[in-house]
């Protein structure tokens, strides 16, 4: 597993080696959390190319962390509640820490999105995170296939061990 650590917030998560950090562009669909328009802290994401799932339906995998500009708690768990690409709503606990807790999907161009949003305030500062599961329309010309639920279930997995493995600096506590 790879380690990000937060130099100003010393937030603390792992993700899998075959992930890699990457900067959004036109190649990958945009996070639900980015209408803001603020730079995120770290994207982090899992290709297909050169894998066994390179001739499936997955374009992408990612994980993005965002400490947006706040000044409140509502305003904080209003990333969530209050983002139209949202379709369900509910609250989590994580290892003690309570998160607000939006999940939706979005689809386009033969292209597919699903996501989860997850917004704490803790020490006077917002914290979202965002996993994204990004696919697209296969064709027996270019001889991709569907991805398994096999598949699509272990996908998923990885996306929820780095949600369960961050940490917060007791001093955020």
């Amino acid at each position: 597993m790879s380690t990000f650590q937060d130099t100003e917030t010393g937030v603390r998560f792992q993700y899998p080696l075959a992930w890699k950090q990457v900067s959004p562009t036109d190649e990958y669909a945009s996070p639900a959390i980015w209408s803001s328009g603020e730079t995120p802290k770290i994207m982090v994401a899992f290709s297909p190319k050169g894998t066994v799932y390179e001739k499936t339906s997955l374009d992408l995998l990612s994980f993005i962390f965002l400490v947006p500009v706040v000044h409140s708690e509502p305003e904080c768990l209003d990333r969530v509640l209050k983002n139209d690409a949202m379709k369900s709503f509910d609250k989590q606990t994580i290892h003690d820490v309570l998160y607000q807790h939006g999940s939706g999907a979005g689809a386009g161009m033969c292209h597919g999105q699903n996501y989860d949003v997850y917004a704490t305030y803790r020490g006077g500062r917002c914290f979202v995170f965002e996993k994204d599961f990004n696919t697209h329309c296969t064709s027996s010309d270019d001889g991709t296939r569907e991805l398994t639920s096999t598949e699509e279930k272990a996908l998923h997995h990885h996306l929820d061990d780095i949600m369960q493995s961050i940490t917060f600096p007791k001093q955020i506590d």
